[in-house]
């Protein structure tokens, strides 16, 4: 049976996600920043409950609980590669020298950015999309890590070898491998996006940007935001987004001027001017046929990749202070 409704909208607004973050702000303050996890969950719940396609909100069940215990198990982890690598460097510089010790950190380094970007960036989608719900139906990712580690290797070289110029068809194949490996319930996602119209975006902005005194780059951020979205479909049905330029280029300075005038106070409006902007600019096609949707389950959705993360970004900041 088909539904009609194929329309996004957002219904969420400033006061309410105000008074969220006030809570969250003096709760992280009493529990020494634990409670930041939890705050981050009630947060998105609420982006994500005030956000509708065809007149049904999303849902989002992550809890405080497992984004906290992924940020402790991403510390361990980050500890103990920290150790590795001090231990490398001990040895190579025994055993063959000070001036060896920076190639082998940056061979390291390189290695270790080859491996685990991949692996976090698969990690979160699982973890968003096996938390995220429509209509009591979950969505899931089934993508293999190797398979993208793959795509970033081979894309990384030839980048290199073509003076930067196949980044274009590297974005797009990660894209379409985070896509396709997507689904709710039963139906999975599909990417068209091609290297070469991609390109041409990218040479407009390395023209334009210059030109403009920079100001292109809005237009061209709205561009890429509507490249991911046009050539993104579900039962064949494609996705569409009107943002543009001229809305990312009065959203940001007035969101900078509102944050500013109101020494951070007014964030949670801003957020909510440009979800709506950016929602409420995405319709689909054709209404989905519901009645073929079966439900899933993904069982593998863990919170350690958003957990390394958080744990990166906290040890990076304790270190760099």
């Amino acid at each position: 049976m088909q539904e009609t409704g194929e329309n996004f909208s957002y219904r969420g607004n400033g006061s309410d996600l105000f008074g969220i973050y006030i809570v969250n702000i003096l709760l992280t303050v009493i529990t020494f920043g634990i409670y930041y996890f939890w705050a981050q969950v009630k947060v998105r719940r609420y982006l994500f409950q005030n956000t509708a396609f065809m007149d049904e909100p999303f849902d989002y069940h992550a809890t405080g609980k497992e984004r906290f215990i992924g940020f402790l198990k991403g510390i361990g982890i980050i500890l103990l590669l920290y150790a590795c690598f001090f231990f490398i460097n001990a040895f190579v510089a025994a055993a063959f020298g000070p001036f060896f010790v920076p190639i082998i950190s940056m061979l390291v380094i390189l290695t270790v950015m080859a491996v685990g970007i991949p692996f976090l960036k698969v990690g979160k989608q699982r973890f968003l999309l096996s938390r995220t719900s429509w209509r009591s139906l979950r969505f899931s990712f089934t993508g293999n890590p190797t398979e993208l580690m793959k795509i970033y290797i081979r894309g990384i070289l030839l980048s290199i070898i073509t003076l930067g110029f196949y980044s274009a068809w590297l974005v797009c194949q990660q894209q379409k491998f985070l896509t396709e490996n997507s689904s709710y319930g039963s139906e999975k996602f599909s990417f068209s996006g091609k290297g070469e119209d991609l390109l041409f975006i990218f040479i407009k902005m390395m023209l334009l940007a210059p030109l403009t005194m920079g100001i292109y780059y809005f237009w061209f951020l709205a561009e890429f935001i509507r490249f991911k979205i046009n050539h993104t479909s579900i039962q064949g049905k494609k996705l569409n987004s009107t943002f543009n330029g001229g809305q990312v280029l009065w959203l940001t300075l007035s969101g900078i001027v509102i944050t500013f005038l109101t020494l951070g106070f007014g964030l949670p409006w801003v957020i909510n001017r440009v979800m709506d902007s950016l929602i409420s600019s995405i319709s689909l096609e054709e209404p989905l046929d519901l009645s073929v949707i079966k439900s899933t389950h993904d069982s593998r959705g863990s919170a350690l990749s958003d957990g390394i993360s958080d744990a990166s970004d906290a040890i990076g900041a304790i270190l760099g202070g």
